[in-house]
Parts: structure tokens; sequence; C-alpha cells
């Protein structure tokens, strides 16, 4: 956008350098009226998208997913910590029983 605003401001500077000094000033005040325009667009697009993403974090549904994703987040943690608890427990029973155990001969 900005760069947009910055060639056509040029284009319009380069023109004016031929023009009178009455073309001039009407050239500068549609430059001035697009900028306004171009401005007040971006706002306006700018409130628009606000808006919708207020909107979309306060629909029921989009909380909802949020909740479901959380809760199974938690389980899928819980999971993880339970299986990771029982490899431990093995583990450590398979080491205390080969340190107690003789060592087998071959």
């Amino acid at each position: 956008m900005r760069r947009i605003l910055i060639a056509s401001a040029l284009a319009a500077l380069m023109a004016l350098g031929a023009c009178s000094k009455p073309e001039q000033e009407k050239a500068k005040a549609d430059l001035d009226t697009a900028a306004d325009k171009t401005v007040a667009t971006a706002d306006k697009t700018a409130d628009k998208i606000a808006a919708g993403a207020k909107d979309l974090a306060n629909d029921p549904k989009v909380k909802a997913a949020g909740e479901d994703m959380k809760q199974a987040a938690d389980k899928a943690g819980d999971k993880v910590a339970e299986a990771t608890g029982e490899a431990l427990v093995k583990a450590g029973s398979k080491i205390k029983q080969a340190a107690s155990d003789e060592p087998e001969k071959k």
C-alpha cells in the first residue's frame, strides 16, 4: 500500500513539473484526496478485521472447540505420563531382577 502511494506521489510530482501553478495545486489537492480516501479505506478494513476476530473469539462453537482441544491435550499428557511411569516401573523391575539373579551359564 505504501509503495503504491509513494509511486503515485512521485508520478504526480513529475507531472506537476510540467504544469501551471493552478494545475499543480489541483493535482496536489487530488493527490491529498486520494491519500485521505486510501487511509479511510484502510481504517475501515482494519476495523472490519478486528470486529471479525472479536466475533470469532466470542463464538460459542470456537470456545467449545478450544475447550475440547484443551481436554484432549490434558488426556494425552496423562496417558503419556502413565505410559512413561509404567515403562519405568517395568524397566526398574527388570534391572532389579537382573541384579539379583545369578549370571546365566552358557
